[in-house]
């Protein structure tokens, strides 16, 4: 007998079979969905993909196989299977594009992480975080990026939608589907990514031949001026962006002056040297953790890290439920 009365779906694979609850999300390459396991009756995330996406599906399995991390998503199984659907659930079209076709599916299931994306806790109460808290959630983001780089992996997609919280408030790096493996010196050819987190270099020389590991950096950038001002650093990652030119140009006195906002002299200096025009004088991460301002950093079990996180998640739910 089944456990849930109102699932849209059941994934029978190899090893294990999972009932699907529901969906929980979609990306350029695959569906995502709560599910939940026969065998051990845990909750598990399970992504799936048809065959026309076997290759992101084959570099995001093949990294996650190795990498062992606290910040970063834990892969639970994966391989090929097949999908029934529960044709009394009026949601189960959803999986349908799994089960009309004739095509192979293949499948992850990695550990679910039902508190989110960190985006949905700055985009909801329209609002950065402190420095001090915005040092707590930067130096994991900064922990699992390291661990990717020590290990020659390229993640190419660092995004605030890409750091996802697990019960702890704890933040886990997802999605290595345009990862890259590569020697420390090994310049990437072809690029996919988000274009708003995307390096000058890669504007100006297009998507030949750029540093995986300075790219990345660039991007942690990013992440962390939207961290503490709550909005992106420029519009648009092109010359003609005002803020983006002014990065380009090195002139971040006009950059700062564009952006009115009240921050630490140490955190413009260290957003500064992070975006960075030239890829060769960008911060690396070991001189992010030694710069000024990653001094004095908390712990996330810290009565003021877990709070700020409990008020925004209210926020974050009632603001979600009203726009569906």
């Amino acid at each position: 007998m089944l456990e849930f009365k109102n699932y849209i779906g059941i994934l029978y694979s190899e090893k294990e079979n999972y009932i699907i609850e529901s969906k929980i999300g979609s990306g350029a390459t695959c569906e995502c969905y709560k599910c939940f396991s026969y065998i051990n009756q845990m909750k598990y995330a399970l992504k799936l993909y048809t065959e026309d996406n076997i290759n992101e599906y084959l570099t995001e399995t093949q990294f996650l196989s190795k990498v062992k991390n606290d910040n970063i998503v834990r892969l639970i199984n994966n391989g090929e299977g097949n999908i029934r659907i529960n044709e009394k659930n009026n949601n189960s079209y959803e999986l349908q594009m799994f089960t009309k076709n004739k095509k192979k599916i293949y499948f992850e299931i990695i550990e679910l992480l039902e508190k989110g994306e960190i985006f949905d806790y700055i985009y909801y109460p329209s609002q950065g975080f402190s420095e001090d808290i915005s040092k707590i959630i930067f130096s994991q983001i900064l922990n699992a990026v390291e661990y990717c780089h020590l290990n020659n992996i390229f993640h190419s997609d660092i995004k605030l939608e890409n750091l996802l919280l697990d019960d702890n408030y704890s933040i886990k790096l997802i999605d290595f589907s345009y990862s890259k493996i590569l020697n420390k010196n090994q310049l990437i050819k072809g690029w996919k990514g988000t274009r708003c987190y995307a390096s000058p270099e890669l504007i100006k020389y297009g998507s030949c031949n750029y540093n995986g590991e300075k790219y990345d950096i660039f991007s942690l950038g990013v992440v962390l001026y939207i961290l503490v001002i709550g909005k992106f650093p420029f519009d648009f990652a092109h010359f003609l962006d005002k803020n983006y030119k002014n990065i380009v140009n090195r002139d971040f006195d006009e950059f700062w002056k564009k952006c009115n906002v009240n921050v630490s002299h140490e955190f413009k200096d260290l957003i500064n040297k992070i975006l960075c025009n030239d890829p060769e004088s960008r911060l690396s991460i070991y001189d992010i953790r030694n710069h000024k301002w990653m001094n004095d950093i908390g712990m996330i079990e810290d009565y003021l890290y877990q709070k700020e996180f409990e008020y925004r998640k209210i926020i974050v739910d009632i603001r979600k439920n009203k726009r569906t």
